[in-house]
C-alpha cells in the first residue's frame, strides 16, 4: 500500500520533471512535445516500458479523469492528506468543463476517444464531486439521470453498468455526510449510517484486537480531528460523530 501511495503521489509531479528535462511524450500524439506544451496540471498518464512515461492530453475526456476512479473512494483520502486536493479541484471544475462542455450529454461523441460522454470517466467525475468536494447530491443525481436514454447507454461501459453505478450512487448518497475513517486493522465495521436530520454518523463495530486505534473525522470542508479508541478483542462498541 505504501509503494502504491508513493507511486500515485509521484505521478502528479512526474510531468513537471519531464518538462524540466525537455522530454515529454503525449499519450495520444505519441511524439515528443515542446516543453511548453507538456501538460503539468495533472498527473502523467502512466509509466510505460517504451519511453518512460506518457503525459496527459486533456483534449481526451478520459484523460481528465486520470487517477480518478469511480470505485476507489479511499484514494481521495490520499489526495486530502498529501496536498493534492486543490489540483484535483482545478481539473474538475475548471479544466475539464472548459475542454469538454458537453460532458453531461450522452449523445455527444468525443472524437479523441471515439466514445460518447457519460461512461467511466464521467462516473469518476461524479464520484470525485461527491466524496471529495461534497457537491449537492440532488444536482449530481440529476446529471446521472440525464444520461438515461442517450447513446452512451447502448455501450457496455455505460454509467448504468452495475460495476460503476453502485459506487457512484453510494458516493452521491454520502456527499453531504462528514468524513469518518475507521481503523479497520483494529476493528470490524458491522454497520455505518448517517442521519441527515441529526447530522450524525454512527459506526457499530467489533474489536479485532486488543490495542488503541484512532478514528479520523472531518466535517465538510473542515479540519481533520482524531478520537482514540481503546479496543478489547471480541468486544463490540459504537462510535458517533
Amino acid at each position: 500500500s505504501a509503494r502504491q501511495q508513493l507511486a500515485l503521489f509521484a505521478a502528479w509531479y512526474q510531468a513537471e520533471w519531464n518538462q524540466k528535462i525537455d522530454y515529454g511524450i503525449a499519450h495520444f500524439s505519441v511524439h515528443k512535445l515542446p516543453a511548453n506544451q507538456i501538460e503539468t496540471r495533472g498527473a502523467i498518464d502512466a509509466w510505460v516500458e517504451d519511453f518512460g512515461s506518457a503525459t496527459l492530453e486533456f483534449k481526451s475526456h478520459w484523460q481528465t479523469a486520470n487517477f480518478l476512479f469511480f470505485d476507489n473512494p479511499a484514494q481521495y483520502s490520499l489526495y486530502r492528506d498529501f496536498g493534492l486536493e486543490d489540483r484535483v479541484k482545478t481539473i474538475e471544475y475548471e479544466i475539464m468543463p472548459q475542454m469538454h462542455p458537453d460532458w453531461t450529454n450522452g449523445n455527444v461523441l468525443e472524437p479523441i476517444d471515439n466514445q460518447y460522454y457519460g461512461g467511466g470517466a464521467a462516473a469518476a467525475h461524479l464520484l470525485a464531486r461527491a466524496v471529495l468536494f461534497h457537491d449537492n447530491p440532488t444536482d449530481l443525481f440529476a446529471i446521472y439521470n440525464g444520461y438515461k436514454g442517450t447513446k452512451v447507454t447502448q455501450q457496455w461501459y455505460t454509467m448504468y453498468f452495475y460495476g460503476s453505478a453502485g459506487p457512484v450512487l453510494l458516493g452521491m448518497e454520502r456527499a453531504q455526510a462528514p468524513v469518518v475513517e475507521a481503523p479497520i486493522s483494529t476493528i470490524l465495521v458491522n454497520n455505518a449510517s448517517y442521519d441527515a436530520v441529526t447530522k450524525k454518523t454512527t459506526i457499530k463495530y467489533t474489536c479485532r484486537t486488543t490495542e488503541t486505534g484512532t478514528f479520523r473525522t472531518r466535517q465538510i470542508n473542515g479540519q481533520w480531528d482524531e478520537d482514540s479508541l481503546q479496543c478489547t478483542a471480541g468486544k463490540s462498541g459504537t462510535f458517533v460523530f
